[in-house]
């Protein structure tokens, strides 16, 4: 099925729905996320092509701008895409203050508390100047 997507134009699926054959899929470089797996095998029917979708809560409209991982998929306001590409830096660099801690050794639950609140001061900051940046572009 997903050599067929392809062919119609489709760069990835996401569906509520399981999927199988995974290790197949994989080499067409084709992301797919689905809501589990399953050994057998459907009879899927393509009723149409670009038309809004809801999937997992989440109505995606043709042309949407889409992140995914293994974490799940989400959209993204095509006027916000450079925003977000600069908000993960920063929302790394505010968890790598808690990480850091960890891995140094001898962690306190004192220590802990000051880094995980130093994480959130910074990601408080990050979100304030990303949303005012937002502000502006809208």
């Amino acid at each position: 099925m997903c050599t067929t997507y392809k062919a119609f134009g489709c760069v990835g699926l996401i569906t509520s729905g399981s999927g199988r054959d995974l290790d197949q899929v994989e080499p067409l470089k084709f992301p797919c996320f689905t809501s589990g797996t399953m050994p057998s095998h459907g009879y899927t029917q393509i009723v149409e092509l670009d038309v809004p979708v809801r999937v997992g809560g989440v109505w995606i409209n043709p042309g949407d701008l889409l992140h995914g991982d293994r974490n799940g998929v989400t959209t993204i306001p095509i006027e916000l895409a450079a925003l977000t590409a600069e908000g993960c830096a920063g929302f790394m660099d505010a968890e790598a203050v808690v990480l850091e801690y960890l891995r140094k050794g001898n962690a306190t639950a004192a220590g802990f508390t000051a880094a995980r609140d130093e994480c959130k001061r910074r990601m408080n900051e990050l979100g304030k100047k990303l949303k005012a940046r937002a502000a502006e572009i809208r």
